[in-house]
C-alpha cells in the first residue's frame, strides 16, 4: 500500500511538473509572438519557398529587421542580414521546429518574421497558424492537386485544406485566381473575419519580372507587391529587396 501510495505520488509531481514546464514554455511563446508587428505566414501549394525568400527581401529593404524560415530545398532561418543559417534536425520535420525558431531568433529588436508552412495534414496547419505562428498576415499562394492523401481529392477539397492556415480576424492574401476557388476562400476568410486580397498577375510589369537573375513568376511577385500596398512599403523599394532577396 505504502509503495503505490509512492508512486501516485511521484506520478502526479511529475504531472504537475510538466504542465507548470508547458505553461511556461507557451507564455513565453505567447510573449515573443506579441513583440512581432508583423507576423507573415506562407501556404499554398506551389512557390511557398519563393514567397516567403521574396517577403523577407522586401522587408529588411524597407529597413523592418526580419526574421525569415523555409523548408524548401533545405530548412533554414533567413537572417536579418539576409543569410541562410541552415538547421540541423536530430529527427523528422515536425511542425514544433517553428516554435523553436520564433524562441531562438526573435528578440525585442525584430520587426518581421515571415514563416513557411511546414504541414501538410489540415490539422496541423490549424495548429501552425493558431498556436505558433498567429500571423497578422496569412498567404495561400495558389490551389493546386497535390497531397491529396491528406489534403483531399478535389481542387475544392484541397482549397479547404489550405485555409485552414488562414489567420483569424487579419488578411489573406492570394495569387489564385480561380473563380470557384476564390469563391470558397472568400466563405472560409468571412468565417474567420479575415479580409481576403487577391494579387493580381497582370499587374506585374514585364521589366519587374526581368529583373531577376532566376526564373521568377508574375504570380509571386504579385503577392508581395499586394503586402507592399498593405504595410505601406513603395512599389520600387519592394522591388529592389525582391530583386536581392537569394534564391531557394
Amino acid at each position: 500500500m505504502a509503495s503505490q501510495f509512492v508512486f501516485f505520488t511521484i506520478a502526479a509531481v511529475a504531472s504537475v511538473a510538466m504542465l507548470l514546464r508547458w505553461f511556461g514554455e507557451s507564455h513565453g511563446h505567447s510573449k515573443r509572438l506579441a513583440m512581432v508587428p508583423h507576423r507573415i505566414h506562407v501556404n499554398g501549394i506551389r512557390g511557398k519557398s519563393t514567397v516567403t525568400r521574396l517577403i523577407a527581401g522586401m522587408m529588411r529593404e524597407a529597413n523592418l529587421v526580419t526574421v525569415g524560415k523555409s523548408t524548401g530545398s533545405f530548412a533554414a532561418v533567413i537572417t536579418p542580414d539576409g543569410t541562410d543559417h541552415p538547421l540541423q534536425r536530430t529527427g523528422s520535420p515536425t511542425i514544433l521546429e517553428q516554435i523553436n525558431v520564433i524562441r531562438d531568433w526573435v528578440t525585442p529588436f525584430v520587426d518581421a518574421i515571415v514563416m513557411e508552412c511546414m504541414a501538410i495534414n489540415p490539422r496541423y496547419q490549424k495548429v501552425s497558424e493558431q498556436r505558433i505562428i498567429r500571423s497578422t498576415i496569412g498567404v495561400i499562394t495558389n490551389v493546386r492537386e497535390d497531397h491529396q492523401d491528406v489534403m483531399g481529392e478535389t481542387l475544392p477539397e484541397i482549397a479547404r485544406s489550405l485555409m485552414e492556415s488562414c489567420p483569424k480576424n487579419g488578411i489573406l492574401v492570394t495569387a489564385e485566381q480561380s473563380p470557384e476557388l476564390l469563391d470558397i476562400m472568400f466563405h472560409e476568410a468571412r468565417r474567420r473575419g479575415t479580409s481576403l486580397i487577391v494579387a493580381d498577375p497582370t499587374k506585374v510589369r514585364p521589366e519587374e519580372v526581368a529583373a531577376f537573375d532566376f526564373i521568377s513568376f508574375e504570380e509571386n511577385i504579385a503577392i508581395v507587391l499586394a503586402i507592399a500596398e498593405l504595410l505601406n512599403i513603395p512599389r520600387h523599394v519592394a522591388m529592389a529587396g525582391m530583386v536581392k532577396a537569394p534564391a531557394d
